[in-house]
């Protein structure tokens, strides 16, 4: 094997990625090329026109070809949502089909928690456990050594029949991440995607539905100059600006906020018109909101979830009805949109309590206190206790095929409660689009149309 040959990587994003940009795969090969690894991302959701409906054969035409072409030794699939876990078996299966020498890959919050089962498919070599961008690093510089991976830290793998998970690796230094390296993706992909920035990993908060603090660990910060060469360069490169901050929660007062508000301004940064930043209806003052509307930025994006204080405490929000209106009052003051995500069927809901909770969302939407909504169905994400201990919580699976983990797009839901049938679910999911139909169509958040 030479060795040009075993420093050549290639990542692979899911079809049902879409119109939007899987940040974990670019932002491994970003880091991976920096350190001297050539690395190529092959975006699946491009390749096949962002259709809906595709073929495996037609996917695997296309990893056959890529992988002709290119020649990696190292392939990796990023599974970004459980929803998608299967269709990145798939494609790992049919890379090692294509060629049985490939060292497999695949990373992401799902396997992160489900690494054993990932591990044990004849086609995954090696699963990936949280944070990926020194873990592949090192992969890479092991296998460019021949080296044996037991020392490779945060992987779980299979060894003469047995389950091997390595130590956890420690968080790293998200400064010597650099900007995202757009140049990787065809240019027409960039132009045409929804771009999100990011400026922390972690959360501080513990909302019980959310597997993000079991995930990261803890909140850390990227440098402001990062996010702010993506936004140059996704404006003067692509002509597409960035579309907001995907952070999970942002502390608009802080003093990171603040220079990034500064250094949008002081190099006249053009946002998307509909740029948005996601907070909590408690974690700012009215003070900071007069630099938000001034920096160009419109939306605010707030996990309201529910107006019922008893699913409200179920899930750790430690939020209120009060806090919900107040906050909202108050991001319209200052001309600015907020925008709420809302969920049904989570442990502690029942009919009632959803009824309660959409008369609320009903009032804001009437009153223009709302401006977008997403709504979504509550579903068990692995890395949580809902997961890991259901019965606990009333909580019924209906489903074993991850395919239908979607929180978004249901058909059905993948649970259902003690107090609250899959039906009755069903039945306030869709009363909440009615609402939206009847009183304000356009507040369909566009990541729920």
């Amino acid at each position: 094997m030479l060795e040009s040959e075993v420093k050549k990587c290639m990542l692979i994003t899911t079809p049902r990625a879409g119109k939007t940009l899987s940040r974990g795969a670019l932002s491994i090969a970003s880091f991976l090329n920096s350190r001297g690894y050539l690395t190529e991302i092959l975006p699946l959701a491009y390749l096949v026109d962002y259709r809906d409906e595709w073929s495996y054969e037609e996917i695997e035409t296309i990893l056959k070809d890529s992988l002709e072409n290119a020649g990696p030794v190292l392939v990796g699939v990023s599974n970004q949502f459980t929803g998608d876990y299967p269709i990145c078996m798939e494609i790992l299966k049919r890379c090692k089909q294509i060629n049985e020498d490939i060292v497999s890959v695949v990373g992401g919050v799902h396997v992160t928690f489900l690494d054993s089962d990932s591990a044990k498919l004849p086609y995954v070599d090696i699963v990936v456990r949280g944070e990926g961008e020194w873990a592949m690093l090192d992969l890479a510089t092991t296998l460019e050594k021949r080296h044996d991976v037991d020392k490779v830290l945060g992987i779980t793998y299979m060894k003469d029949g047995e389950i091997i998970r390595n130590p956890d690796r420690p968080l790293g230094d998200l400064a010597e991440l650099p900007p995202l390296d757009f140049g990787l993706l065809p240019p027409m992909f960039v132009q045409n995607i929804f771009i999100h920035g990011m400026l922390n990993r972690g959360c501080n908060f513990n909302c019980r539905f959310c597997g993000e603090s079991a995930f990261w660990k803890k909140r850390r910060s990227f440098p402001v100059d990062r996010i702010i060469q993506e936004m140059i360069s996704l404006d003067q490169v692509y002509n597409n600006p960035m579309h907001g901050i995907d952070d999970s929660m942002l502390y608009i007062g802080s003093e990171q906020f603040t220079q990034l508000a500064e250094e949008i301004r002081r190099q006249k940064i053009r946002l998307h018109p509909d740029f948005y930043i996601m907070s909590r209806v408690d974690s700012f003052l009215e003070d900071d909101l007069a630099l938000v509307k001034e920096t160009g930025i419109n939306y605010v994006q707030l996990g309201i979830e529910s107006a019922s204080p008893k699913v409200l405490q179920a899930m750790n929000k430690k939020t209120s009805k009060e806090k919900i209106l107040s906050c909202c009052v108050k991001l319209k003051k200052y001309g600015l949109k907020p925008y709420g995500l809302w969920m049904i069927g989570h442990p502690g809901d029942t009919p009632d309590e959803a009824e309660y909770s959409l008369d609320f969302m009903e009032y804001l939407l009437q009153e223009r206190l709302m401006e977008r909504v997403a709504v979504s169905v509550f579903a068990p994400c692995p890395g949580t206790i809902f997961f890991e201990q259901p019965e606990k919580f009333g909580i019924e699976l209906l489903s074993d095929n991850w395919m239908d983990w979607s929180q978004y797009f249901v058909e059905r839901p993948v649970c259902q409660l003690t107090d609250f049938s899959a039906e009755e679910i069903m039945r306030s999911y869709r009363k909440a689009h009615e609402i939206i139909d009847r009183v304000n169509p356009g507040a369909l958040s566009l990541g729920d149309a």
